[in-house]
């Protein structure tokens, strides 16, 4: 941080002290942390995109879920009801699980796999 700030030393106003000799030889981000990668991320990323012009693909799926699920969860507290993950800490014991299988049924294929993608407490 920059003394008596709560401002990163790194920063837009700095170029995020990007080395250039580091970015042409070891990262392409010429960066020191992921934290510095992440805030200048975030920072540079600009106004508000109109999302009406955005072409998803199936790669995108990802985000295209979350967007989703977002946009119930704020419609659903409009409505008054408070999503239930924020107060269930135990639905976070959870890891991923990357696995090819011909289950089509995703709580039927979890049920098979508990073991390995629930965290013990």
């Amino acid at each position: 941080m920059i003394p008596g700030t709560f401002k990163p030393l790194a920063n837009k106003s700095n170029d995020y002290l990007i080395d250039r000799e580091m970015q042409r030889s070891k990262n392409f981000t010429g960066m020191w942390s992921s934290a510095d990668q992440d805030l200048m991320a975030v920072e540079s990323a600009g106004a508000l995109w109109d999302r009406t012009r955005e072409h998803l693909g199936t790669s995108d799926s990802a985000v295209i879920a979350a967007r989703r699920t977002l946009i119930r969860l704020a419609r659903d507290l409009q409505k008054g009801i408070e999503p239930y993950a924020p107060n269930h800490g135990d639905i976070y014991r959870v890891r991923s699980l990357d696995m090819v299988v011909d289950e089509p049924e995703f709580g039927r294929f979890l049920e098979g796999h508990e073991a390995e993608a629930v965290v013990p407490r």
